[in-house]
Protein backbone atom coordinates (compact mmCIF):
# COMPACT_ATOMS: atom_id res chain seq x y z
CA UNK A 1 0.00 0.00 0.00
CA UNK A 2 2.96 2.20 -0.65
CA UNK A 3 2.00 5.65 -1.72
CA UNK A 4 4.96 8.08 -1.42
CA UNK A 5 8.60 7.77 -1.49
CA UNK A 6 11.37 9.72 -1.66
CA UNK A 7 13.96 7.08 -3.62
CA UNK A 8 12.64 4.56 -5.32
CA UNK A 9 16.19 2.23 -6.61
CA UNK A 10 15.67 -1.15 -7.70
CA UNK A 11 19.26 -2.82 -9.19
CA UNK A 12 21.05 -5.54 -10.54
CA UNK A 13 18.66 -8.20 -9.60
CA UNK A 14 19.06 -11.67 -11.01
CA UNK A 15 15.39 -13.28 -10.36
CA UNK A 16 13.50 -10.31 -10.37
CA UNK A 17 10.71 -11.05 -12.88
CA UNK A 18 8.30 -8.62 -12.04
CA UNK A 19 7.66 -5.29 -10.47
CA UNK A 20 4.62 -4.04 -9.03
CA UNK A 21 3.61 -1.30 -6.73
CA UNK A 22 -0.01 -0.75 -7.82
CA UNK A 23 -0.77 2.29 -4.86
CA UNK A 24 2.31 4.69 -5.66
CA UNK A 25 0.85 7.86 -6.79
CA UNK A 26 4.43 9.99 -5.98
CA UNK A 27 8.34 9.67 -6.12
CA UNK A 28 11.27 11.55 -6.64
CA UNK A 29 13.47 9.41 -8.14
CA UNK A 30 12.77 6.18 -10.04
CA UNK A 31 15.59 3.70 -10.94
CA UNK A 32 15.05 0.58 -12.14
CA UNK A 33 18.32 -0.45 -13.68
CA UNK A 34 20.32 -4.16 -14.66
CA UNK A 35 17.69 -6.32 -13.84
CA UNK A 36 18.47 -9.38 -15.97
CA UNK A 37 15.12 -11.34 -15.46
CA UNK A 38 12.93 -8.38 -15.12
CA UNK A 39 10.12 -8.58 -17.62
CA UNK A 40 7.48 -6.49 -16.01
CA UNK A 41 7.47 -2.80 -14.62
CA UNK A 42 3.52 -1.52 -13.24
CA UNK A 43 3.29 1.44 -11.14
CA UNK A 44 -0.62 2.23 -12.44
CA UNK A 45 -1.35 4.68 -10.29
CA UNK A 46 2.08 6.72 -10.37
CA UNK A 47 1.23 10.48 -11.20
CA UNK A 48 4.61 12.56 -10.38
CA UNK A 49 8.28 11.81 -10.63
CA UNK A 50 9.54 15.10 -9.30
CA UNK A 51 13.10 14.55 -10.48
CA UNK A 52 14.62 11.59 -12.48
CA UNK A 53 12.87 8.69 -14.12
CA UNK A 54 14.92 6.34 -15.51
CA UNK A 55 14.43 2.49 -16.58
CA UNK A 56 17.79 0.98 -18.60
CA UNK A 57 19.93 -1.97 -18.97
CA UNK A 58 16.73 -4.43 -18.03
CA UNK A 59 17.57 -6.77 -20.81
CA UNK A 60 14.27 -9.24 -20.69
CA UNK A 61 11.66 -6.51 -19.92
CA UNK A 62 8.90 -5.92 -22.17
CA UNK A 63 6.43 -4.18 -20.63
CA UNK A 64 6.23 -0.92 -18.37
CA UNK A 65 3.19 0.36 -17.17
CA UNK A 66 2.54 3.72 -16.59
CA UNK A 67 -1.26 4.73 -17.55
CA UNK A 68 -1.65 7.93 -14.93
CA UNK A 69 1.81 9.16 -15.23
CA UNK A 70 1.42 13.01 -15.85
CA UNK A 71 4.90 14.81 -14.66
CA UNK A 72 8.96 13.43 -14.89
CA UNK A 73 10.59 16.75 -13.25
CA UNK A 74 14.31 16.57 -14.38
CA UNK A 75 14.60 13.50 -16.73
CA UNK A 76 12.91 10.51 -18.10
CA UNK A 77 15.40 8.22 -19.49
CA UNK A 78 14.43 4.81 -21.33
CA UNK A 79 17.41 2.86 -22.90
CA UNK A 80 18.66 -0.39 -23.31
CA UNK A 81 16.19 -2.56 -22.81
CA UNK A 82 16.35 -4.75 -25.19
CA UNK A 83 12.88 -6.68 -25.28
CA UNK A 84 11.04 -3.61 -25.05
CA UNK A 85 8.70 -2.96 -28.06
CA UNK A 86 5.96 -0.49 -26.79
CA UNK A 87 6.62 2.29 -24.62
CA UNK A 88 2.97 3.83 -23.95
CA UNK A 89 2.80 7.46 -21.54
CA UNK A 90 -0.61 8.37 -22.68
CA UNK A 91 -1.15 11.08 -20.72
CA UNK A 92 2.41 12.81 -19.59
CA UNK A 93 1.89 16.25 -20.77
CA UNK A 94 5.11 17.48 -19.17
CA UNK A 95 9.01 16.39 -18.59
CA UNK A 96 12.80 17.44 -18.32
CA UNK A 97 15.04 16.21 -20.06
CA UNK A 98 14.04 13.34 -22.23
CA UNK A 99 16.21 10.29 -23.35
CA UNK A 100 14.83 7.21 -25.11
CA UNK A 101 17.61 4.99 -26.61
CA UNK A 102 18.77 1.84 -27.59
CA UNK A 103 15.63 -0.29 -27.03
CA UNK A 104 17.01 -2.98 -30.02
CA UNK A 105 12.66 -3.66 -30.52
CA UNK A 106 10.80 -0.79 -29.76
CA UNK A 107 8.72 -0.46 -32.61
CA UNK A 108 6.05 2.17 -31.27
CA UNK A 109 6.46 5.15 -28.86
CA UNK A 110 3.29 6.77 -27.95
CA UNK A 111 3.66 10.45 -26.05
CA UNK A 112 0.29 12.05 -27.20
CA UNK A 113 -0.58 14.40 -24.45
CA UNK A 114 3.44 15.70 -23.77
CA UNK A 115 3.26 19.69 -25.03
CA UNK A 116 6.35 20.85 -22.95
CA UNK A 117 9.71 19.63 -22.02
CA UNK A 118 11.59 21.95 -20.38
CA UNK A 119 15.55 20.12 -20.21
CA UNK A 120 18.10 21.28 -22.33
CA UNK A 121 17.43 17.45 -24.81
CA UNK A 122 15.33 15.20 -25.85
CA UNK A 123 17.14 12.66 -27.56
CA UNK A 124 15.88 9.59 -29.47
CA UNK A 125 18.10 7.14 -30.78
CA UNK A 126 19.23 4.15 -31.87
CA UNK A 127 15.93 2.23 -31.82
CA UNK A 128 16.38 -0.27 -34.63
CA UNK A 129 12.62 -1.40 -34.83
CA UNK A 130 10.93 2.09 -34.79
CA UNK A 131 9.05 2.77 -37.15
CA UNK A 132 6.44 6.09 -36.50
CA UNK A 133 7.58 9.08 -33.81
CA UNK A 134 4.94 11.69 -33.49
CA UNK A 135 4.35 14.23 -30.50
CA UNK A 136 0.79 15.65 -31.57
CA UNK A 137 0.60 17.81 -29.01
CA UNK A 138 4.47 18.75 -28.23
CA UNK A 139 4.39 22.84 -28.91
CA UNK A 140 7.87 24.10 -27.30
CA UNK A 141 11.12 23.05 -26.24
CA UNK A 142 14.05 24.61 -23.67
CA UNK A 143 16.85 22.38 -25.02
CA UNK A 144 17.88 20.91 -28.31
CA UNK A 145 16.12 17.46 -30.27
CA UNK A 146 18.36 14.99 -31.40
CA UNK A 147 16.86 12.05 -33.48
CA UNK A 148 19.08 10.06 -35.03
CA UNK A 149 20.25 6.47 -36.01
CA UNK A 150 16.10 5.16 -35.88
CA UNK A 151 17.08 2.38 -38.72
CA UNK A 152 13.13 2.00 -39.48
CA UNK A 153 12.15 5.27 -39.29
CA UNK A 154 9.67 6.68 -41.93
CA UNK A 155 7.77 9.33 -40.24
CA UNK A 156 8.32 11.98 -37.74
CA UNK A 157 5.60 14.05 -37.04
CA UNK A 158 5.42 17.65 -34.67
CA UNK A 159 2.54 19.41 -36.03
CA UNK A 160 2.00 21.69 -33.17
CA UNK A 161 5.65 22.73 -32.19
CA UNK A 162 6.56 26.08 -32.51
CA UNK A 163 10.24 27.00 -30.91
CA UNK A 164 13.19 25.03 -29.99
CA UNK A 165 15.86 26.58 -27.70
CA UNK A 166 18.58 24.96 -28.88
CA UNK A 167 19.87 22.49 -32.15
CA UNK A 168 17.47 20.20 -33.85
CA UNK A 169 19.25 17.49 -35.39
CA UNK A 170 17.55 14.78 -37.59
CA UNK A 171 19.96 12.19 -38.73
CA UNK A 172 21.10 9.05 -39.81
CA UNK A 173 17.51 7.06 -40.30
CA UNK A 174 17.89 5.70 -43.30
CA UNK A 175 14.39 4.95 -44.03
CA UNK A 176 12.73 8.32 -43.36
CA UNK A 177 10.49 9.51 -45.95
CA UNK A 178 8.31 11.83 -44.39
CA UNK A 179 9.14 15.38 -42.01
CA UNK A 180 6.82 17.43 -40.66
CA UNK A 181 7.03 20.49 -38.25
CA UNK A 182 4.11 22.88 -40.30
CA UNK A 183 4.10 25.38 -37.39
CA UNK A 184 7.43 25.73 -36.34
CA UNK A 185 8.84 29.42 -36.20
CA UNK A 186 12.22 29.74 -34.17
CA UNK A 187 15.14 27.54 -33.86
CA UNK A 188 17.76 29.36 -31.38
CA UNK A 189 20.68 27.47 -32.43
CA UNK A 190 21.24 25.32 -35.75
CA UNK A 191 18.32 22.61 -37.63
CA UNK A 192 20.66 20.05 -38.89
CA UNK A 193 18.99 17.07 -41.29
CA UNK A 194 21.77 14.85 -42.74
CA UNK A 195 22.23 11.22 -43.73
CA UNK A 196 18.79 10.35 -43.94
CA UNK A 197 19.47 7.86 -46.52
Amino acid sequence: KLTAVVIFSVAEHAQLTELSLPKLNTVSNLNVTANTQLTTLSLPELITVSGALEVRINPQIMTVLLPELTTVGSSLNIYNNDQLSTLSLPVLTMSGDLTVGYNDQLSTLSLPKLTTVNGENIVVSHNDQLSTLSLPKLNSSGGSMRVASNDQLTTLSLPELTSFGGNLEVAGNGQLTTLSMPELTTIDDGLYIRSND
